[in-house]
């Protein structure tokens, strides 16, 4: 079975095993706040929109870009909303989007997982790892500040916008 989060996300993400939601009271000091509407929607919007098949939050997505699973404890409001609407403008560190080009067979184009004098390994936008030894590519295309990431700015109302921004400013990982 999947490693349990617990909070936010497991309520966020629907994740079947979540602990059952404790009974809320005035009078205890102890209990949860209901979540805030806003980052429902917003959570309700990340998967409307598919960000989990390239995007991971609390064990559950695909690891072609970064792990959203902390963001909220990583970066502000600005950065959240701008990597919504242009995803180009702030590439984290060490993300690289690249292009093998092998000798024989089709190129493949993704992001570099890693890459050594001898091998470079790049995941497709499928999440297929394909390993390449550098001696047998024609090319190595790499496009440091580029990403994968479409651009959500039209794609999303500017409420949803604002949802989102505020359901990833809410991940702040395991506790």
């Amino acid at each position: 079975s999947g490693k349990k989060i617990g909070g936010k996300a497991d309520f966020f993400l629907g994740a079947a095993d979540a602990p059952k939601a404790r009974s809320r009271s005035a009078l205890d000091p102890s209990a949860e706040a209901p979540p805030d509407p806003k980052l429902l929607f917003g959570a309700q919007a990340y998967t409307r929109r598919g960000c989990a098949s390239c995007h991971v939050v609390a064990g559950a997505g695909r690891a072609i870009g970064p792990d959203l699973s902390a963001i909220g404890d990583q970066r502000g409001l600005a950065y959240l909303r701008q990597s919504l609407v242009e995803p180009a403008a702030r590439v984290p560190e060490g993300h690289v989007v690249a292009t093998a080009r092998p000798k024989s067979g089709a190129p493949v184009r993704g992001v570099r997982v890693s890459e050594d004098a001898f091998w470079v390994h790049i995941r497709d936008t499928s999440g297929r790892l394909h390993a390449f030894r550098l001696a047998d590519l024609t090319e190595l295309q790499r496009e440091a500040g580029a990403s994968l990431m479409p651009s959500y700015g039209t794609a999303l109302s500017a409420s949803d916008v604002d949802d989102v921004v505020a359901y990833l400013a809410s991940l702040r990982g395991q506790r």
